[in-house]
C-alpha cells in the first residue's frame, strides 16, 4: 500500500516539475542573445571547415569564410535555407543527418557547435545584417562592409 502511495506521489511530482523545466528551457532559449555570424559562427567555420572551404581551397566552390559566402552556396546550390535548419544542407551534413558527414577529416563538431549553427540558421541567417558589427570595412574579414 505504501508503494502505491509513493508511486502516486512521484507521478504527481513529475507532473508538476517536468512542464516547469521545459518551460524554463524554452524561456532560456528565447532569451538567449541572437547568434552573430562574426562572433559565434565564423570561429566554428574557421576552425573546422576552412581547410576545405576557404581561402586556399574551395571544394565544391563553397566558400565559408563570410556570411555572404555561406548564403551564396556552392556548385551544388544553396547550403543554407534561412529559417529552416532541417532543410539546410550545411546543418544536415554537420549534424550527421546526411552523407557525407562533415568535416570529412577529424572529429565531428561538438553538440554545442551544431546547436549554435542550427540556431543561427533558424533565427539569424534571415537577417540582412553584415556579419561584422561595424559599418566600416572590417580588416579581419575582407569583403565585409
Amino acid at each position: 500500500m505504501q508503494q502505491v502511495g509513493r508511486a502516486i506521489a512521484l507521478a504527481a511530482l513529475v507532473t508538476v516539475l517536468v512542464p516547469g523545466l521545459s518551460g524554463a528551457r524554452l524561456r532560456a532559449q528565447a532569451s538567449a542573445p541572437p547568434v552573430q555570424f562574426s562572433r559565434d559562427i565564423q570561429p566554428i567555420l574557421e576552425s573546422r571547415c576552412l581547410s576545405c572551404h576557404g581561402d586556399t581551397i574551395t571544394m565544391s566552390k563553397l566558400d565559408l569564410r563570410t556570411r555572404e559566402g555561406v548564403l551564396a552556396g556552392g556548385s551544388h546550390g544553396a547550403v543554407v535555407v534561412p529559417g529552416s535548419a532541417e532543410q539546410s544542407k550545411l546543418y544536415r551534413v554537420i549534424a550527421g543527418l546526411e552523407k557525407p558527414s562533415m568535416p570529412l577529416q577529424g572529429a565531428s563538431l561538438s553538440a554545442d557547435q551544431v546547436a549554435t549553427l542550427k540556431r543561427w540558421i533558424r533565427r539569424s541567417a534571415t537577417t540582412g545584417r553584415s556579419s561584422c558589427p561595424s559599418r566600416r570595412r572590417c580588416p579581419r574579414h575582407p569583403g565585409h562592409n
